[in-house]
């Protein structure tokens, strides 16, 4: 009856290392040992280069090298032991990547401004200036007038038939006062005077610019003559 023993495997460097001088000492080509023990070459490369992130998992790595070991006769226990070893010094660099990954502060890039880029800086600046001021153009237009009443107040009483308007608003606006329009001066005052009616009266003052929407204040004034003694 036949017996098979196994060795240990001896020599220096990693753990694929060492399997590998076995094979090469048996003079096995890497294609004959992979189609004997029904593992892909590119998985048994990867074994013998201790290149381990490239295989499908440990599960598979442990099983891989076990039947690796027993092809080449070597003691499987020893290669699991010293597969074991290896893992682990992967699995603390691995680690300490990551942890100077999270504490390196990440790298600005350089920004190399040439003459060119300069020149579309340039150009990009005066359109979004034409822009803005065009905006604003457009706003000034479009916007309704300033327009302040100074006097009267709003729900007042009165006992004289006359009333007088005053206030200020744009010297370009055209001003109404009830339908009727007013003039105003250059710096945009305006004086009139309304005859009031006995009991309530609505006051409308509107001022517009030609492109403008309006912009309305009503003044709610009471009349009531004086009584006759």
């Amino acid at each position: 009856m036949e017996t098979f023993t196994t060795r240990a495997l001896r020599g220096h460097g990693t753990l694929g290392e060492r399997l590998r001088r076995v094979r090469e000492e048996r003079s096995e080509s890497l294609e004959t040992a992979a189609a004997d023990v029904h593992i892909r070459k590119e998985y048994l490369s990867a074994l013998e280069e201790s290149n381990y992130l490239s295989l499908p998992g440990p599960v598979y790595v442990k099983s891989f090298l076990r039947r690796y070991a027993d092809h080449l006769g070597v003691n499987a226990d020893m290669v699991m032991r010293l597969y074991e070893g290896e893992a682990g010094v992967l699995q603390q660099q691995e680690k300490r990547q990551l942890a100077q990954g999270l504490h390196r502060k990440p790298q600005m890039p350089r920004i190399i401004l040439t003459p060119r880029h300069l020149k579309r800086i340039a150009i990009g600046l005066i359109i979004l200036g034409i822009l803005v001021y065009l905006g604003f153009e457009i706003q000034r237009i479009i916007a309704p007038p300033e327009l302040i009443i100074e006097s009267p107040s709003d729900n007042i009483r009165v006992t004289e038939r006359s009333l007088q308007i005053r206030g200020t608003t744009e010297p370009e606006a055209i001003l109404r006062i009830n339908g009727e329009e007013v003039i105003p001066t250059e710096t945009g005052s305006f004086e009139d005077v309304v005859e009031l009616t006995e009991g309530l009266n609505t006051i409308v003052i509107t001022a517009q610019k030609s492109q403008s929407g309006v912009v309305e204040v009503l003044r709610s004034v009471l009349f009531e003559k004086p009584s006759e003694n």
